[in-house]
């Protein structure tokens, strides 16, 4: 990182790498020669670029290739004749370009000293490509190829085989993709959870079914038992919000075609419900309080404990016990359960993480919808601020940001806290797009609450992250107490 640039935040997802600060320069390999004035005490030294995935541990003394043969585009490469000799192609070679060869990845695992003697010795034209250091290894220090699968960012033909590789599990399903049939396969957790699924979709109106994956099978005789989906080769709305930086007029169009589809499904007729059905919010709240509260006495969890029954504060800003949010909390939902509550077909979990997006058109698809086991409640039904609030929390309260931990946490020790989540560059924007698409009904107090709700309930969900859990209990008792002023008590980056 250049010295000229402001420090970075020390993010959760990073607590574990040190960030070095080295002075401006204009290529790759001046940077990485800046730097190893700070790594002469190891052995060895990983060269690894931030796009670039790795799969494998690579050997020592090594040069990661990718596992099968690319058509040469703007990158290095390395082709082998018939005597299995290699052929460097440098990125600058335009004639080598369409050539059947093996993708040069970047990364190259090496011995301190080589690194150090090569690197010092490159030329003003192989500065801005790591491949002529890799030459320089092969050839005068004998390093040997190491072949690993290639997952870059910075190609846009590899993105898709890149992003396929993160898909892991999910809500207890795990999922995978068939690449032949275009195909994800969620693996469900029991009959009764593949059968909901299928009686969703077949709940929806066909105006609404449009905006769902296609459920092209339900199988609940083998096992495991899967549901299988239309792939859709969108990215997530988190991914955009995240790690893009669309422009506000793509930004309006999602939007807009957001508001239609939740319209659409929830204009799906639903019967008539149960009394104890207004009880879903608060009930729900008061079952993962109960959880928490368990969790806490066998397991322990640092902070969180410490705030449950003690008050605390946030830059300066005072909070009661976690325990008394969390009563005010329920109290607030009853009132308005009792009041004015409208249940309606829902998604369910109507999260940035579950809704995919085509930046250029806007189009969108929503995933993954969240079918409650609730038995008072028929399939797919819930209150009609649900989804809206699923929404809030993730554009206006950066839910998305702190599951990732994308956030930084301090404490002094003494229940005093101060927390900064990453924003992206146009988050006021985007906050302000998505308030006038909605409308006044995304700043009401009722929306407010359920968003409250779901940060406090998420609370016993990220039992392996005490740091995580804290952070989303910081958000919720922001909201709860200090409504409309809740973002001023913890600072967005």
């Amino acid at each position: 990182m250049a010295t000229d640039i402001p420090a970075p935040l020390r993010l959760e997802a990073f607590k574990k790498i040190n960030i070095l600060s080295v002075e401006v320069s204009s290529s790759i390999t001046e940077t990485l020669s800046a730097a190893l004035r700070y790594l002469s005490e190891f052995d060895e030294i990983i060269v690894n670029p931030i796009q670039t995935i790795p799969t494998k541990q690579s050997t020592v003394s090594s040069i990661v290739l990718s596992d099968k043969e690319y058509l040469k585009e703007d990158w290095t490469s390395v082709a082998f004749d018939s005597n299995n000799s290699p052929d460097f192609l440098f990125k600058a070679h335009i004639s080598s370009y369409g050539r059947k060869s093996y993708a040069f990845s970047g990364r190259l695992h090496c011995l301190t000293k080589d690194l150090v003697e090569l690197v010092f010795s490159t030329l003003p034209g192989e500065l801005n490509d790591l491949g002529y250091l890799a030459y320089k290894l092969f050839k005068y220090k004998n390093y040997e190829f190491f072949y690993d699968r290639w997952l870059d960012l910075s190609h846009s033909d590899l993105k898709l085989e890149s992003k396929m590789n993160t898909i892991a599990s999910r809500d207890f399903h795990s999922l995978s993709y068939d690449p032949i049939d275009k195909v994800i396969k969620k693996k469900m957790d029991c009959t009764s959870s593949v059968s909901r699924v299928a009686s969703y979709y077949d709940f929806l109106p066909e105006k609404a079914s449009l905006y769902f994956p296609k459920l092209l099978r339900a199988d609940d005789l083998k096992d495991p038992m899967t549901c299988s989906f239309e792939f859709i080769p969108y990215p997530t709305l988190a991914e955009l919000f995240l790690h893009e930086d669309l422009g506000i007029i793509s930004w309006k169009n999602i939007a807009k075609h957001l508001k239609y589809v939740n319209d659409c499904i929830s204009s799906t007729p639903i019967p008539s419900l149960p009394l104890q059905a207004n009880n879903f919010c608060s009930e729900k709240l008061g079952e993962r309080q109960l959880l928490l509260e368990k969790m806490m006495l066998d397991d322990g969890i640092p902070c969180l404990c410490d705030i449950y029954h003690t008050p605390f504060d946030v830059s300066g800003v005072a909070h009661p016990p976690l325990s008394t949010t969390f009563e005010t909390a329920k109290l607030h939902l009853c009132e308005f359960e009792d009041e004015s509550l409208e249940f309606a077909f829902s998604h369910g979990d109507l999260c940035f993480n579950n809704i995919m997006a085509d930046p250029l058109s806007g189009m969108i698809k929503v995933i993954d919808p969240r079918i409650s086991h609730n038995t008072s409640l028929p399939i797919g039904v819930l209150p009609r601020l649900y989804d809206l609030a699923k929404l809030k929390h993730s554009f206006a309260y950066l839910y998305d940001s702190i599951v990732n931990n994308l956030f930084e946490l301090y404490s002094d020790g003494s229940l005093s806290f101060r927390m900064q989540v990453f924003s992206p560059n146009k988050f006021d924007n985007i906050n302000s797009v998505f308030n006038e698409v909605f409308g006044d009904v995304l700043i009401s107090s009722e929306v407010e609450i359920i968003t409250a709700s779901l940060f406090l309930s998420m609370l016993p969900l990220h039992s392996e992250s005490p740091s995580r859990m804290l952070a989303l209990a910081i958000v919720g008792s922001s909201i709860i107490n200090y409504p409309g002023h809740s973002t001023l008590h913890y600072s967005l980056r």
